[in-house]
């Protein structure tokens, strides 16, 4: 009895390492997707008036930059920061998406193809010289284009990208709507 539980936890072992290298060798990006995007985000933070009263205080802030979809072997994949999605600011603004759900269709006769992803991660940027860190997040609909030959030719992305950090000198709020975002494959592995 003793050989048989020891036969059985090294199979279980063994599946549990199979199965861990399995879904690490999905890590590193297949196919990066790539184009630049321009949006407004409305910043809205909390402000303390002359009578004590706090009251939120909005702006408004243009977001322009590159955003990146990395796609693996078996659906969507990573980069080596861990993301599935990362919009990089002009103004060194990161927003790193690392837990991601997407669906989409497939049909055989339709030249396009269309997809949901909704995600949350982080972002990092600077304000008044301070490094700024906090949670991000998006849902987001896009349409995938295919050329000829059937495969994917671009990716048209919109939705809604927001946010929030909750730190001791920068408390804020932001959300902006991405309007029609255009990727094209840039790399392979």
């Amino acid at each position: 009895m003793k050989r048989r539980l020891s036969l059985l936890m090294l199979i279980v072992g063994v599946a549990l390492i199979s199965g861990i290298l399995t879904s690490t060798s999905f890590a590193q990006p297949f196919e990066t997707w790539a184009g630049t995007f321009s949006f407004t985000v409305k910043i809205t933070s909390q402000e303390t008036d002359n009578s004590g009263n706090d009251k939120f205080l909005t702006s408004n802030q243009s977001f322009a930059g590159t955003m990146s979809l990395y796609v693996g072997d078996n659906g969507l994949g990573t980069n080596a920061k861990g993301c599935y999605l990362e919009l990089l600011g002009n103004d060194g603004t990161t927003i790193c998406i690392k837990d991601i759900v997407g669906i989409s269709t497939e049909s055989q006769k339709s030249k396009s193809e269309k997809v949901l992803l909704v995600g949350i991660g982080s972002f990092t940027t600077t304000v008044e010289e301070n490094i700024v860190t906090g949670i991000a997040y998006v849902d987001i609909k896009g349409t995938l284009k295919e050329d000829k030959s059937n495969y994917v030719a671009s990716i048209a992305l919109s939705g809604k990208i927001g946010g929030g950090a909750n730190e001791a000198s920068d408390n804020f709020v932001f959300s902006g709507t991405l309007n029609n975002t255009i990727l094209t494959k840039q790399s392979g592995p």
